[in-house]
């Protein structure tokens, strides 16, 4: 006797399929994924082969105090030492910051200030309270994350589809969700994440340069915490060129005194209230 399909047959076997979402995404030249160490491995060897970068281009950032946009020429080499420098609109030069990822130099309004390489004073340029390698990390194309955060798991992505999605756990709880483009090797975003689940901060990377090892030109920044967005686009780019290691020293112009930044950074007190 012959198999009798019924309609009710039917739907019932469309209704089974629909509630059984395929367990990766229907592109057949993705291949199987990776062990979430190779995974790292992978994304970790064309970042961090960029050893160094000469670029120009803009920053804009949003924070408290609204929207500001500069021009912005940037030396990088690892593992912490750059040069930044801001321009007006007009591309006239407004400050310009060092660090040999120790000690930080900025020159701002005819003053040389001088102190440690802290978050908190890289910060007084761009607002990113970053360690000098991490900034180094970033502006070269790869995510702030040290060798403490260790590879924990890896699935597909849910956006894009067809992508890894690679979680890492850091220190003090943190954990890092990294987005990876499985054909280049890329990663595309990058969520770090406190011990709460709150965001600390999302990096995402655009406008790809190359083919092997490809050069992100655009970096988006979230800190929420902070309220703050900074937005990097390159449009010079020069990777894994010779970099003039004087690029890396500021030295105070005639007659111009050294002024201290804070060792370590100042936190002043809320100010007092009810006082007589």
């Amino acid at each position: 006797m012959g198999l009798v399909v019924t309609p009710r047959a039917i739907v019932l076997c469309l209704a089974l399929l629909a509630g059984c979402p395929p367990n990766r995404p229907q592109n057949p030249d993705v291949r199987p994924l990776p062990t979430p160490d190779e995974a790292r491995r992978q994304v970790d060897e064309g970042a961090r082969s960029r050893k160094t970068l000469r670029a120009q281009g803009r920053v804009t950032y949003f924070g408290d105090e609204g929207r500001v946009r500069l021009g912005l020429v940037e030396v990088v080499e690892r593992p912490a030492r750059f040069r930044l420098e801001t321009l007006s609109p007009l591309e006239q030069p407004i400050d310009v910051m060092v660090s040999d990822g120790e000690r930080l130099s900025l020159l701002r309004n005819g003053q040389l200030h001088e102190g440690p390489a802290t978050p908190e004073n890289v910060a007084r340029l761009l607002p990113l309270p970053l360690r000098p390698h991490e900034i180094v990390d970033v502006l070269l194309g790869g995510v702030p994350l040290s060798d403490t955060f260790k590879p924990l798991g890896i699935d597909w992505a849910e956006s894009p589809a067809d992508h890894w999605k690679l979680t890492l756990a850091g220190p003090g709880g943190e954990v890092a969700e990294l987005t990876i483009d499985p054909v280049r090797r890329v990663v595309i975003r990058a969520i770090i994440k406190r011990a709460d689940q709150k965001v600390r901060m999302e990096v995402q990377f655009d406008d790809f340069l190359g083919d092997r090892a490809p050069f992100p030109r655009t970096v988006e920044i979230k800190m929420p915490d902070r309220n703050l967005e900074v937005s990097l686009k390159l449009k010079e780019v020069e990777v894994d060129v010779a970099i003039d290691p004087s690029l890396f020293v500021l030295k105070a112009p005639p007659g111009v005194a050294v002024i201290p930044l804070p060792t370590p950074p100042v936190v002043l007190p809320p100010p007092e209230t009810g006082r007589p």
